[in-house]
């Protein structure tokens, strides 16, 4: 059968390989139905559930109250570990604690349980399908509300629900009272405010009682819960780590294969470089000192292939040349990038010298040209040595 949720409570963790197991569940309609109490194997076999509970049998947990100074979480659980080395008969460190939130007078309610004693009821719950999503102390099951605690006796225990997330386990001793008399009052007197009267409840399933059996499964709201190792079944565990040990598989062989390639690129990208550098000192052999190949070969492109770019280049070019008292216009094209230089028909003589000074002008990457019928020189930039050096292989 397919259950919403399903309510254990268990014997004794010695017993409970052959012992009877109470349990109750809500179906979809949000009402809990109380079922006869079975083995671990044949509630295995009755129910299957989205959601399983357990609660603990009053002789594997212990419950109590608590009154600390307001702390945050983290001091708190220290707070709590140290308040428990005077109560718990077990030493701190081989238990399983779980406390609930602070109320504003400084009170928690607080369990514990030695972690083998959980390990063990775990161990025999996960192989028929039953382990739990969460496991509580034994009044966690019994509503409550505001001012009206519930109580039940189990197994000669008096379970008792004062709170939202308080509660109270008192062994009986072979005295019952599961019901109003003296024996409640007196017991009860020492538990519960003066005048409160607790609602009592039964886990046991009467078929002439319907509903109201199962009114002492319904409590929600409680918050302390026992920490558990894990959850799920050894089959979904198994799966969850068969997955887990795949995908750490694949990541790191993606790592690798991206390391690989990065690595490639980067010796492209080194070489690249290389290559480019070459090709700009080669156009440009006054360039010393190569960082970015490409943006100086641009730089050198957009000045026109000198050092200082533009007209103060070519200008700083044609003063070297031996033209005192015979220049007679200077005109610099920005879109020829070109200086014209005109002199004096006297100056004809330096035609002699050209050579030499063209020559010179070359090293700094400007070419002299001269004017048809002699009657000036042309300076402009290397422009196709520049280009050259700005285009990637």
């Amino acid at each position: 059968m397919k259950v919403e949720l399903l309510r254990l409570s268990l014997p004794q963790e010695a017993e409970l390989d052959d012992g009877r197991v109470r349990c109750a569940w809500r179906g979809k309609d949000g009402h809990w139905h109380c079922d006869a109490p079975g083995s671990l194997a044949e509630l295995g076999e009755r129910y299957h559930a989205r959601r399983v509970e357990a609660c603990l049998h009053p002789l594997d947990v212990s419950l109590a109250e608590l009154s600390l100074p307001p702390l945050s979480r983290g001091r708190l659980r220290a707070a709590v570990s140290g308040a428990l080395e005077t109560l718990a008969l077990a030493p701190v460190e081989s238990l399983a604690i779980g406390f609930g939130p602070q109320g504003e007078d400084g009170r928690l309610t607080v369990a514990w349980v030695e972690a083998r004693t959980l390990h063990g009821v775990l161990a025999r719950l996960r192989p028929h399908g039953l382990a739990p999503h969460a496991v509580f102390p034994p009044p966690a099951f019994l509503p409550w509300s505001e001012g009206s605690p519930s109580a039940c006796e189990v197994d000669g225990w008096l379970w008792l629900r004062t709170g939202c997330n308080s509660g109270l386990l008192q062994a009986l001793g072979g005295q019952r009272v599961n019901g109003p008399g003296e024996a409640s009052a007196a017991r009860l007197a020492t538990l519960l405010p003066a005048g409160q009267e607790p609602r009592w409840l039964t886990l046991e399933a009467h078929p002439t009682q319907g509903d109201w059996d199962a009114l002492a499964w319904s409590g929600a709201s409680w918050r302390v819960r026992l920490p558990m190792p894990a959850t799920g079944d050894g089959r979904a565990s198994s799966w969850r780590r068969a997955a887990s040990g795949w995908g750490i598989a694949a990541l790191a062989l993606w790592s690798l294969g991206l390391n690989l390639h990065v690595g490639r690129l980067e010796a492209e990208g080194q070489a690249l470089k290389r290559h480019m550098s070459a090709r700009l000192r080669a156009a440009f052999p006054d360039i010393q000192v190569v960082l970015n190949p490409l943006q100086q070969a641009r730089q050198r492109q957009q000045a026109g292939g000198a050092g200082a770019g533009g007209f103060s280049g070519l200008a700083r070019v044609a003063a070297m040349l031996p033209l005192a008292g015979e220049v007679t216009g200077l005109r610099f094209s920005a879109d020829e990038q070109a200086l014209h230089v005109e002199w004096r028909r006297a100056a004809g003589a330096l035609r002699d010298a050209l050579p030499a000074l063209q020559a010179q002008a070359l090293e700094q990457g400007v070419e002299i040209v001269e004017e048809a019928a002699g009657k000036g020189l042309r300076l402009s930039y290397r422009q196709a040595d520049t280009a050259a050096a700005a285009q990637t292989p």
